[in-house]
C-alpha cells in the first residue's frame, strides 16, 4: 500500500512548481514570438467562422495546417487580456506549469512521493520544457495533456473503474487535436500500460480498451469531422494541403511527407543532413535539414535533432535511469516475502489409548486430571 504523502512532501512540490513557474514566466514578453501563429490568432479573435476554423487571414481564405485547438485558448487570453507577446504565451506558460505537479501525481501512484517530487524536479529545470512552455507554439498545452491522460490511465489501473480509462483515451484524443501526429509518441506506451495494468479478465479488458479506442479516435477527430459538414467553397483552404482539406494538411503534409523526410519549410542554405560543418554557427547548424528518419538520427553531430541538444539528455536518461531500474528491482526482491520451507517428512504422532473429542480433551467418560479441559 502506497504511504500517504507527507505535508513536507507537499510542501516541497509547491517550491518546485513556484520555481517552474518563475523559469516559465520570467521576462516572458521578451521572448521572439511567432508570426505564424500569432497573425493567426488576431484573425481568430474577429469572428467565430475565423476562430472555429483557424483563419490565418481576417479574409479567412486560408487557415492554419493543424487543428486551431491551442490556439483557441491563446485567442481567450487575447480576448481577456489584451493582444500582446506576453498574452499570447501565458496558455502556454501555465499549461508547463500544471504539468509539473501532474507529473508528481502520476508518478507518485505508481512509485512513491519521493520518486514523484524527483520526476517533477526533473521536468521544472528541464530546458527542452522550459522552453517550449515559454513560447506561442502547441507543445506544452499537449505535453499537459499526454501527462494528465497517464493520470486517468494510471487510476484506472488501480481501481477498475472503466470511466477513468475512458476519460484516459479521451484525453489522449484532445492532444491529438493540438499537436495532431506528435501526440502519437506517447500512444502505445500508455496503451501497453492500459494492457497490463487494468484488472479485468482478459476478454473483458480487450473489450474495454476497445471502447476506450473508439473514444480516442472520435475524440481525436472530432475537429476533423466538424469541418466536412462546411461545405467546401465556404471552407478556408488548409496551408500545406495539396487540395485545400484539414484532413491532407494534418495526414499528408504533417504527416507522410515529414515521416518520409520532406522538409515542409523552405531551406535557404546550402547545407546538407549528414554532413559535419565545424565552423557554422548554431543559427546556420539549426537550418541543416533533419536527416531522414533511423534509429540513431537522434545521436546526428548537426542539425535540429543533433546530439548537442538531445545526446545529453540521453546520455542523463541512461546513466540515472538504468541505476534506478537496478535499484527498484533489487527492493522488490528484498521485500518479496521468504519462500516457504522445504516439506519434511515427520514421523506420525503417537496414537492415545484414551478416545479423544475433536478439542484433543479427555472424553467425559474418561477422565484425565490436570489436563485443564
Amino acid at each position: 500500500m502506497r504511504r500517504p504523502t507527507t505535508r513536507y512532501e507537499w510542501a516541497a512540490l509547491a517550491l518546485i512548481t513556484t520555481a517552474a513557474a518563475v523559469l516559465r514566466l520570467i521576462y516572458i514578453g521578451k521572448v521572439s514570438p511567432d508570426p505564424f501563429y500569432d497573425a493567426a490568432v488576431r484573425s481568430m479573435g474577429l469572428s467565430w467562422h475565423n476562430f472555429f476554423f483557424g483563419a490565418f487571414e481576417p479574409g479567412a481564405s486560408v487557415s492554419i495546417d493543424k487543428p486551431p485547438v491551442d490556439l483557441w485558448l491563446q485567442v481567450v487570453s487575447v480576448k481577456v487580456f489584451g493582444f500582446s507577446s506576453t498574452t499570447l504565451k501565458l496558455p502556454e506558460a501555465f499549461a508547463g506549469i500544471a504539468t509539473v505537479p501532474l507529473l508528481f501525481l502520476a508518478v507518485r501512484r505508481m512509485w512513491s512521493a519521493r520518486a514523484g517530487l524527483a520526476a517533477a524536479a526533473a521536468l521544472a529545470v528541464l530546458p527542452v520544457d522550459v522552453i517550449t512552455s515559454r513560447s506561442d507554439t502547441m507543445d506544452a498545452v499537449m505535453m499537459a495533456l499526454i501527462v494528465l491522460a497517464l493520470l486517468f490511465i494510471l487510476r484506472a489501473c488501480q481501481t477498475g473503474a472503466t470511466r477513468w480509462l475512458l476519460a484516459g483515451a479521451a484525453v489522449l484524443g484532445l492532444a491529438f487535436d493540438v499537436k495532431i501526429l506528435e501526440s502519437l509518441v506517447a500512444l502505445p506506451g500508455l496503451a501497453v500500460l492500459a494492457y497490463l495494468g487494468f484488472p479485468a479478465p482478459v476478454r473483458p479488458r480487450l473489450l474495454k480498451l476497445a471502447g476506450a479506442g473508439a473514444v480516442y479516435v472520435v475524440v481525436a477527430l472530432a475537429w476533423l469531422t466538424a469541418t466536412l459538414l462546411v461545405p467546401a467553397h465556404d471552407r478556408p483552404w488548409a496551408i500545406g494541403s495539396t487540395n485545400g482539406s484539414a484532413w491532407n494538411a494534418v495526414f499528408v503534409f504533417n504527416g507522410t511527407e515529414r515521416l518520409g523526410g520532406k522538409s515542409p519549410e523552405p531551406q535557404f542554405t546550402v547545407y546538407e543532413p549528414g554532413h559535419k560543418y565545424p565552423v557554422a554557427t548554431q543559427s546556420e547548424r539549426d537550418h541543416i535539414p533533419i536527416v531522414p528518419p533511423s534509429p540513431t538520427r537522434l545521436f546526428a553531430r548537426i542539425g535540429p535533432l543533433s546530439g548537442e541538444r538531445l545526446g545529453l539528455q540521453l546520455l542523463a536518461a541512461l546513466l540515472l535511469g538504468i541505476p534506478a531500474l537496478l535499484c527498484g528491482l533489487l527492493r522488490r526482491r528484498r521485500a518479496a516475502p521468504a519462500d516457504d520451507p522445504p516439506d519434511v517428512d515427520l514421523p506420525p504422532p503417537r496414537s492415545s489409548p484414551r478416545s479423544r473429542t475433536s478439542s484433543g480433551c479427555a472424553s467425559p467418560s474418561q477422565p484425565v486430571s490436570g489436563s485443564g479441559c
